[in-house]
């Protein structure tokens, strides 16, 4: 059974809602375990465990996640790369993360998981996307040469913990 405070139920419920996305990002490149075959890719994340939500008097948890953008960064399309994540790190187009995980700022988006092949709710929800952070260029399955370009959108999801 799905559990609200489970990271990988709310990696899975974030990765549902980042399909499709954008027609350069194959599904295969959305993950929330392992590694994408290849770029561009969405790698979700979580940047911080169950911890009490400020305001939640004691009974909402909160977990931060990261949606690492990553695009390839090879010299002959590093423009299009830095353009590609710039649209996904948007807040607002057709191909906007945050507008995606968040279309609407003042109600929270619900998660949902499927059990056996039905959607169920998880019982926790997107209560904030912050602004993208850390643009630049970074590594990506190499210990070489920065080969990719990216950047990181932090979410906050919070869900009832007593």
């Amino acid at each position: 059974m799905p559990s609200p405070g489970s990271l990988n139920d709310q990696g899975d419920a974030l990765v549902a809602l980042l399909a499709g996305i954008h027609p350069d990002v194959t599904d295969a490149s959305i993950v929330a375990r392992g590694s994408p075959a290849c770029l561009p890719a969405l790698i979700i994340r979580p940047l911080a465990g169950e911890g009490a939500a400020a305001g939640g008097g004691g009974c909402t948890c909160e977990t931060r996640w990261g949606v690492f953008v990553l695009a390839d960064a090879a010299l002959d399309c590093l423009e299009n790369s830095q353009a590609l994540v710039n649209e996904l790190a948007s807040n607002c187009g057709e191909h906007s993360i945050p507008a995606t995980l968040k279309p609407n700022r003042k109600t929270p988006t619900p998660l949902n998981v499927t059990v056996d092949d039905a959607p169920a709710a998880l019982g926790a929800a997107i209560h904030a996307v912050e602004p993208a952070t850390q643009f630049g260029l970074t590594q990506f399955n190499t210990d070489g040469a920065p080969n990719a370009y990216g950047a990181v959108i932090p979410v906050v999801i919070r869900y009832h913990c007593c």
